[in-house]
Parts: C-alpha cells; structure tokens; sequence
C-alpha cells in the first residue's frame, strides 16, 4: 500500500513487478505508477479522514490486469473503513478526491461559519462549538438515514415556511452553491495535475511505453530510435524503438 504525500514518492525505489499496489495518493495516476514500481496490478482508491470512525466513503478502480481476487480484497479492506464504491475512471476519482476526500474539510469550514458568527451576536465560542458540533452530528446522523433527497429536504423546510425557510431562503439568495462548487472544482484540479515534484520515469508493459506525454521534457526520435531528452543537447540512452511506442 502506497500511502506518502505525491512530493514524497521520488524517495521510494522498489520493485512491485507481480504484486498487488493499493495507491491512496492523489495526482499519481495508474500509468505512473505502473511506469515507477514495474507493476501491473494496481488499484488506487481515495478514502477519508472519517475512516478512523469507520465512516469514510472509499471510491476506487483497478486497472486492467487486475484480478477479481485483488479486487474483492481491496473492496474488503475498505469496507472495514466505512462505504465502498467501485468507479470507473480515474477522472471520476479525481472528482471524488474532492468531494468525499476533502470533504471533511469542507464540512468544518461551513461549522467555523456557524461558530464564528454565534460568537459575533455574543455566544461563548466553546459552546457556540459544542452546540455546532453536535448539530452536524444529529444532521449527518438524520440526513443518512432519510429517505428523502437532500433537495426534498430544504423543500419540506421551505414548505414550511418558518424560520429554517428564511434562512434557507438568505443563503440562496447569496448564491450559496456557486462558492462550494468552485471549492470541489478547485480540489478536482488539483488532484488532476501533474505534480511537479515528479520525476519523469518510463516504463514498460508488453512493449508500452507507459507514460504521460505531459510528463515528458522531451522525447525524439533519430533513426527509428526514441530518445528521451532533458533539454536542449542532452541526451539519455534509446528508451524504445520508434514503433513500439503506443502511449
């Protein structure tokens, strides 16, 4: 299992050619991996801080030459952390990296919200924070249980038309879901990124030279040879013939 800051992974040299390789990092996709420890059984999956409560949501893929017992051991493993889902592409993952992996983070920015304005109007701040914090744990507690729809939610509270209506109504009217999706389109991103701090590597399986091309300084070809370049007059020994290259 593959669990360091992306930064961190130029320090770790093995290799897990026949292995199974369970990623929980972001911005280091199944091609890098594969490319870095010679591996191609490689699941990666995106679980979160709530997996010490056994309350995480894990999404995770394989790759293709997985096979079905990696993936009831991965499904398994994770399940013992709280819900699982299986996806299917790493753009999914990217995404949920951002909606389920960050999103504690999240939550606790909307509670800060809560208790800074409740201290604003003359709240003690430590039970301005007890009372928040019980609030999102009744909520969460009711909001996975029900069968309603979060959106059928606010419309039972909106139908209502109380207090909880208006201040349903001041958020909306302030665009409350324009910020909070630039905030999950932003950590999408991230996660999407190449990591700068990444070396390079090139690796092979069945004749491929897996690799993304943004990763590549340079990569040219002379005399039916491909050549792997840092910059301008340097040059590393062929990596591959020109025509076995299909990434």
């Amino acid at each position: 299992m593959l669990s360091v800051r992306p930064q961190d992974l130029d320090a770790i040299a093995l290799d897990l050619s026949g292995k199974l390789v369970i990623s929980v990092m972001a911005m280091v996709s199944l091609a890098d991996l594969a490319a870095r420890f010679e591996a191609r059984r490689i699941i990666r999956a995106m679980p979160n801080t709530a997996a010490e409560k056994r309350l995480s949501f894990t999404p995770w893929l394989a790759s293709p030459d997985t096979t079905e017992a990696d993936c009831a051991f991965a499904e398994r493993l994770f399940e013992a952390s709280g819900k699982v889902q299986r996806i299917a592409t790493e753009t999914e993952l990217d995404y949920f990296t951002a909606l389920t992996g960050s999103g504690p983070a999240f939550l606790a920015v909307f509670a800060d919200a809560m208790i800074s304005d409740a201290v604003t109007k003359g709240i003690e701040r430590g039970i301005a924070e007890r009372a928040v914090r019980q609030l999102f744990l009744g909520g969460s507690t009711l909001l996975a249980g029900s069968k309603q729809t979060p959106d059928e939610i606010v419309q039972t509270f909106l139908d209502y038309a109380g207090t909880t209506a208006a201040g349903l109504e001041a958020m909306a009217a302030a665009d409350i879901h324009t910020p909070i999706a630039r905030g999950l389109t932003a950590a999408a991103a991230k996660a999407a990124a190449v990591n700068p701090r990444l070396r390079p590597r090139v690796g092979f399986c069945r004749g491929a030279c897996l690799v993304q091309p943004q990763r590549l300084p340079g990569l040219v070809s002379e005399g039916g040879t491909l050549f792997f370049t840092h910059g301008p007059g340097e040059r590393e020994a062929p990596v591959a013939p020109a025509g076995s290259a299909r990434r």
